[in-house]
């Protein structure tokens, strides 16, 4: 099983869970030819003697171990462990439990998920309380800090979801030696939302350099380089963005804000659509319908809006 650690699939590392955590390999030990011919000859020689041997235990029926272990308990026999990815307060152990954990009413994944719903079905205001609260209980989740952060900015409190990206890029701390490319890949993804357009290039870049085939990468530094004017650099990104991966929701989204720019108007609709069709979590399905629907209000901007959702 493959369980995600994210705030994008590609961001962080997957986390393999070992297929030998069950009980392993059950065998089925069998009575013996010899054990068999000597029942054949007690049953031959009278009920009476057959009654002793089995009350003797002479005899003994088939059992069910485990090679180097014990038995397994019945209820480990018949139910595979159940492996949870994700908990609410950021960390991703892998726990093994024989049944699914009980959610909790105080449960920040939960609550999240509230919100998730509440911000779908356009309940604004219940959708900030859960994610906010999520938070509470859960202050270094960046997921949950991109999930707030973007519904601020759709209910039009830019200062607000500025502050929560500067949070989340602040909790991503990067060393200048540092020689993995994720932690860059997030910062510069965080930096470019909360504005710092030339940060997210600089961290997104830096990335790029460590792994020149991230996908996410590429699209987090296009968004950056498309609000500091350079289109032709946004371009070059998102293009080679989709090249490395065709199912990149982030890079159909900002490939969608550049033909919009040019005024390609149908193009832009087509991009925000499949943009919508691979937002497997439905974290940004709110502010892509609200960009799909202003295409038809308005004309092509000048310039990107440092405003425009995600």
């Amino acid at each position: 099983m493959r369980c995600r650690a994210r705030f994008d699939r590609e961001c962080f590392s997957a986390l393999e869970a070992c297929p030998t955590l069950g009980c392993g390999k059950i065998e089925r030990e069998r009575p013996s030819g010899s054990v068999r011919r000597q029942l054949v000859t007690l049953v031959a020689g009278g009920v009476g003697v057959l009654v002793g041997l089995l009350v003797t235990g002479v005899w003994t029926l088939p059992s069910m171990s485990v090679r180097g272990r014990p038995p397994c308990p019945p209820l480990e026999q018949e139910r595979a462990p159940a492996v949870s990815s994700e908990r609410g307060d950021g960390s991703l152990p892998l726990t093994v439990s024989n049944r699914a954990p009980e959610r909790r009413p105080d449960d920040p994944l939960l609550i999240f998920e509230r919100g998730l719903a509440n911000e779908l079905g356009s309940r604004y205001e219940d959708a900030l309380a859960n994610y906010s609260r999520a938070i509470e209980l859960a202050p270094k989740n960046l997921r949950y800090l991109e999930c707030r952060g973007s519904l601020r900015r759709l209910m039009g409190d830019e200062d607000g979801a500025r502050a929560d990206y500067r949070r989340a890029a602040d909790l991503l701390a990067v060393a200048p030696t540092e020689r993995s490319w994720a932690p860059w890949c997030g910062r510069g993804y965080f930096r470019g939302l909360s504005g710092d357009y030339e940060g997210g290039v600089q961290d997104c870049t830096r990335a790029i350099e460590l792994n020149p085939t991230s996908s996410f990468a590429l699209s987090s530094r296009a968004y950056a380089r498309l609000h500091l004017g350079d289109l032709d650099g946004a371009s070059t990104d998102v293009e080679r963005s989709l090249e490395l991966d065709a199912s990149n929701a982030y890079a159909f989204e900002n490939r969608g804000r550049l033909r919009h720019v040019h005024g390609d108007v149908a193009g832009a609709r087509a991009d925000f659509e499949q943009a919508l069709r691979f937002d497997v979590r439905r974290e940004r399905t709110a502010s892509l319908r609200i960009e799909i629907g202003a295409l038809d209000e308005t004309k092509a901007p000048a310039k990107p809006c440092a405003g425009t959702p995600r």
